[in-house]
């Protein structure tokens, strides 16, 4: 077909339902001179793109000999069923689904206990709960600033005063010599010609350039006798993504070891995640065009996991700025290898949603989130009756939890968590196919209405989103014979087959933090 034909044909059969995003049906059809309308190969071609995005995202769309688009089959663990016994115990949760469900309503049934008494005494003044028409049955008095500590500036003039101003090139050696951390810097080839001395120097210059962002081109230009040659070569033969974050691993146990509880007391179990947007040229693949960053709209997204004791980073990672940062969340606190145990994660709204609240409370940590329009959020109640009565949570409270859908769903879930732990498959490919609001697998709609569930009891902070089954409408395999048809790719594409799709109503928390567009 030539490029220069703008529309189809008329009579020519263009499935649109189930291909086609909503926001671009009324950007297709265009009137000819005959006012007929006529379907525009450009923005039809854009919507089959998008819908095989995502497809692809939520697994229902595979492409064969691939890793990270494979089949979702193959992302669960091939020996689960024999280790089944210490699978569980690896993740801490019992053999008997009814045993976890228990423990679950209990626990839920303790907390609105606790909430209820504590409202009816003087404990929670910042909270009220009380049935409004327009703003919500839950309201939040605003917080106060914390005063500044009384000898804050006199110990920073102290400091000051003592030691001045530390470069940082000195504060990175000194770090590099005490913990010998750059010795996990190994060539790519067998051979290593390099100085030792000569090597540690071009190694801090190097991540100087790349921490502070100068480059190294602007770092070769100082007072040292290190070219830019000389520095770029060892950025290729011994700069790796393994081993910075071995780097950063020893940094950060070196950092816990030797740190005095008499000034920070004593080690934390929580760390705090976010993301930080970084420019960067459009010739770099991963830069994405983003409308929420105002100063700089192309650019990536770096996560980062904090430790709140004290502001120590055990984990980093690179994220596109459309991606959703509730598999980066989980990601940071079950793969940054330190020596802490993590037992909560803080997040902000981008990192939170009810799959997170579940695959964490499954993986051994409590996801604690901020959230938009608290105000007009709900509570779950886990039974009926008066055993279940909290009259003073009433106007914020709603329907029970469908126990029965994670009992009957437990094993797979717990086959879903494994996958994580043991990294079989990626939390992004496991979030996105149970997040997916439109086409699941026949193993995922369970599997994610479980999960939902599991996560609405984690956070305890449920909105007016519900979980129905709906009838698929066939849309991966209609989006794969467009592709066939208009578009052939050099890879082979299959489409699994659903009995159903769930979808979400309003109010849902979290999801992704917008739409990005890849140059």
């Amino acid at each position: 077909m030539s490029n220069r034909i703008k529309c189809y044909a008329l009579g020519e059969n263009v499935p649109v339902e189930g291909i086609v995003p909503a926001e671009l049906v009324e950007l297709m059809y265009r009137a000819d001179s005959k006012k007929r309308q006529r379907i525009l190969r450009s923005v039809y071609e854009c919507g089959v793109f998008q819908t095989l995005r995502e497809k692809l995202r939520c697994k229902e769309v595979w492409v064969v000999g691939a890793d990270r688009w494979r089949n979702p089959d193959d992302d669960l663990p091939k020996d689960f069923e024999d280790r089944r016994a210490g699978n569980y115990a690896k993740l801490r949760k019992p053999l008997d689904p009814q045993v976890f469900v228990d423990q679950l309503r209990s626990e839920m049934d303790t907390e609105l206990s606790a909430l209820n008494d504590a409202l009816g005494g003087k404990g929670l003044a910042w909270l009220k709960i009380a049935e409004r028409r327009n703003t919500g049955a839950i309201q939040l008095t605003s917080l106060d600033a914390a005063p500044e500590p009384r000898n804050l500036r006199r110990l920073k003039s102290a400091i000051r005063d003592r030691w001045g101003v530390v470069p940082l090139m000195d504060t990175l050696t000194e770090t590099c010599l005490r913990t010998g951390c750059l010795n996990v810097f190994t060539p790519a080839g067998t051979q290593n010609h390099l100085d030792a001395q000569v090597l540690f120097e071009r190694l801090l210059l190097l991540i100087y350039a790349y921490g502070t962002g100068t480059g190294i081109r602007a770092v070769a230009a100082g007072d040292h006798p290190h070219t830019e040659d000389d520095l770029r070569y060892v950025r290729r033969r011994y700069l790796t993504v393994e081993a910075c974050r071995e780097v950063a691993r020893i940094i950060a146990n070196a950092t816990f070891a030797v740190r005095q509880t008499t000034l920070w007391g004593e080690g934390t179990t929580a760390v705090a995640s976010d993301s930080t947007h970084f420019s960067a040229f459009d010739q770099n693949i991963f830069t994405e065009w983003h409308s929420r960053y105002r100063r700089a709209k192309r650019g990536v997204l770096i996560y980062w996991t904090v430790e709140v004791g004290g502001s120590m980073a055990v984990h980093s990672q690179l994220i596109s700025c459309s991606a959703s940062e509730v598999h980066a969340m989980v990601e940071g606190a079950m793969r940054h290898s330190t020596d802490m145990e993590i037992e909560q994660n803080f997040v902000d709204s981008h990192g939170a949603s009810f799959v997170g609240f579940g695959i964490t409370r499954l993986l051994g940590f409590d996801l604690i989130a901020r959230f938009k329009q608290i105000n007009k959020m709900k509570l779950y109640v886990p039974g009926r009756g008066e055993d279940f009565s909290y009259p003073l949570l009433g106007p914020a409270l709603t329907r029970p939890i469908r126990w029965d859908i994670i009992a009957q769903n437990y094993d797979l879930m717990m086959k879903y968590a494994t996958a994580i732990r043991l990294g079989t498959a990626s939390t992004e490919a496991v979030a996105d196919a149970l997040e997916d609001q439109e086409a699941l697998t026949v193993a995922g709609g369970p599997a994610r209405q479980a999960e939902v569930r599991r996560g609405r009891l984690g956070g305890q902070n449920v909105g007016h989103a519900d979980v129905e089954d709906e009838q698929g409408t066939g849309g991966g395999q209609d989006c794969v014979d467009v592709l066939q048809r208009h578009c052939p790719a050099p890879c082979e594409v299959r489409v699994r087959v659903r009995v159903g799709a769930v979808s979400r109503g309003r109010g849902g928390c979290g999801g992704r933090s917008g739409v990005g567009r890849r140059r």
